[in-house]
């Protein structure tokens, strides 16, 4: 009997993601995720809510933003806080993620924009708006692009 040689080939797929993209091109990527936040603005809060049209909170609103650029976090501003790259709030970079506190307990997140300002939903009132970072004294901040 003739025997004969098989070729086997294989592949590896390695995975690909936008955190990796963004490190050849963090800036650009910064800024696609704050120009696609904005588009945001002037929409409604919603407590417990993670769409981007018809109301979030703040931690659904930071959440569904990174998602749809391709960046999975937690739900929770708590535990955004907790997961992702904690930097200097003197090194702060538009896309990076700024936790605030209340009675010693993280309660409230926006995504910086650059320029002193923050994307924020902040309550039933005001929405989804642009406001100065330091609005309320900022406690963490963290970063998930590079």
């Amino acid at each position: 009997m003739k025997s004969k040689k098989i070729k086997v080939l294989t592949y590896f797929i390695i995975p690909y993601s936008a955190s990796e993209k963004s490190k050849k091109d963090s800036t650009g990527f910064r800024k696609e995720i704050v120009n696609y936040a904005l588009k945001f603005e002037g929409n409604p809060y919603v407590w417990g809510g993670t769409s981007l049209t018809n109301g979030a909170d703040c931690s659904g609103f930071t959440q569904s933003v990174f998602r749809d650029k391709g960046i999975d976090i937690p739900r929770t501003s708590k535990l955004q806080a907790a997961e992702g790259q904690a930097i200097s709030l003197s090194d702060i970079k538009p896309a990076d993620l700024l936790f605030y506190k209340k009675n010693g307990i993280i309660n409230h997140v926006a995504i910086y924009i650059g320029d002193g300002k923050v994307i924020s939903a902040g309550s039933p009132s005001t929405g989804i708006r642009v406001l100065d970072y330091n609005y309320r004294k900022p406690y963490k901040a963290v970063n998930y692009i590079d």
